[in-house]
């Protein structure tokens, strides 16, 4: 519909720029780097639109390009988070540290209080030799995100190049104790292979290991569902394991979609533990 407006109105702008989010959710961001050009040609306003071409040049690291859009967007709004997120991140992915820290620095007085930002910003603190406001930036990491291991570990660099050695060492220790080892894609892949070989009873145990180690996979979750459907006989557990399934991902985004594909089996089992009962 899309392109036939461009077709029908190619002076659109915003039509141009809405093909581009298209083809951005699809993932086909070279189909979409086009359109938001067109657009931008159209209307050189539209931070919206020079974001999401900031975007395009910071995944496939165009940094002068990445620059002069993110630059001419900031002469409009020298607020805008995203542009200045994408100024420090340019920056930062080619190792200009010093360059990327006073934009980190102006989104921590933005409000941005968020992980990733104080990690970036930690480092090139450390690059800069000012430790102590290293320390204070992986501090805040703990109090946004407890047990974060990448952050005892940065926070013990930064120790050991102040040669506080102890402080170091705890840190250390502290970013080995804190990582939980999971193993859910390792039993998920022994029992797909299970399945392969119709062996019903340790695909479904394996996939009950899978949601022992994630306890939030719809997908292994699922499999327990529908494999349990075969194994068992019990109409009643079977519908309990459906019904619990759609309770426990009732917010999940892909729920309707579960939803849709149980309803059919839900009900045929409402059915034959009715008939049973008479």
């Amino acid at each position: 519909m899309f392109t036939e407006l461009t077709v029908a109105d190619p002076n659109n702008p915003d039509n141009h720029h809405q093909l581009g989010l298209i083809e951005d959710e699809r993932l086909q961001y070279h189909k979409a780097k086009p359109h938001y050009l067109k657009s931008f040609s159209l209307d050189s306003t539209n931070l919206k639109n020079i974001v999401k071409l900031g975007e395009y040049f910071l995944r496939y690291k165009k940094t002068d390009s990445l620059m002069r859009f993110v630059d001419y967007g900031l002469t409009q709004d020298s607020t805008s988070l995203e542009l200045i997120n994408l100024k420090a991140l340019g920056h930062y992915n080619y190792q200009e540290y010093e360059k990327a820290l006073p934009y980190f620095e102006k989104l921590i007085n933005l409000n941005q209080h968020k992980v990733y930002i104080y990690e970036r910003l930690g480092r090139c603190y450390n690059f800069m030799w000012e430790y102590e406001k290293a320390k204070r930036c992986y501090k805040k990491i703990f109090a946004l995100e407890p047990g974060n291991a990448e952050a005892y570990f940065n926070l013990g660099v930064t120790h050991q190049k102040l040669k506080e050695l102890d402080s170091a060492l705890i840190n250390y220790n502290e970013a080995i104790t804190v990582q939980k080892v999971k193993f859910d894609k390792e039993y998920s892949a022994i029992a797909a292979v299970y399945r392969e070989k119709n062996d019903v009873k340790n695909a479904l145990e394996n996939y009950k290991k899978a949601v022992a180690e994630d306890p939030e996979s719809i997908f292994s979750h699922n499999q327990v569902v529908l494999l349990s459907d075969v194994y068992y006989k019990d109409p009643a557990l079977k519908l309990k394991l459906y019904e619990g399934f759609l309770e426990k991902f009732k917010d999940h985004q892909l729920f309707e979609l579960y939803k849709e594909m149980y309803s059919k089996r839900i009900s045929d089992l409402k059915a034959e533990i009715h008939l049973s009962k008479e």
